[in-house]
């Protein structure tokens, strides 16, 4: 049998399978870091593939770009994605407890460090938003 973790809840793993950037400039298309909170340990950086970050983001309209992580990068619990890119950083920290489905969209507001970025690259409509699936556990093995 399958388990599927519908609304949240303890333990519940979760895959990171793409990005998407509302309301940014392609000139700011920032390097993507994925770490595990409590063992504090990298599980993605966008800087491992070949080529550099910039080119791993698809522009899908005037105002909207999407980065699919090459493989899902499995999440559970306390995860940290960092977003790095010529104007400064910014991260948010999220727990897999308290997703409800499968996507999160947050405001510039709600994200960490974001308001201590050059003022060429702060944009107080920028949204971000994460795409996941779940982690489909056999309870057989």
């Amino acid at each position: 049998p399958r388990v599927n973790a519908e609304g949240g809840g303890a333990g519940r793993r979760l895959r990171l399978a793409s990005l998407k950037l509302h309301h940014t400039a392609p000139h700011l298309y920032p390097a993507v870091y994925v770490s595990d909170h409590s063992a504090e340990k990298l599980v993605f950086s966008s800087e491992m593939l070949s080529g550099n970050s910039r080119s791993k983001w698809k522009q899908i309209d005037a105002v909207e770009a999407e980065f699919v992580l090459p493989f899902p990068v499995q999440v559970e619990e306390d995860f940290k994605v960092k977003l790095k890119d010529k104007a400064g950083e910014y991260y948010l920290w999220l727990n897999t407890r308290y997703i409800k489905g499968n996507q999160v969209v947050l405001e510039a507001r709600e994200l960490d460090r974001y308001k201590y970025r050059h003022k060429s690259g702060l944009n107080w409509n920028l949204l971000v938003e994460l795409n996941f699936s779940d982690v489909v556990v056999d309870a057989s093995s």
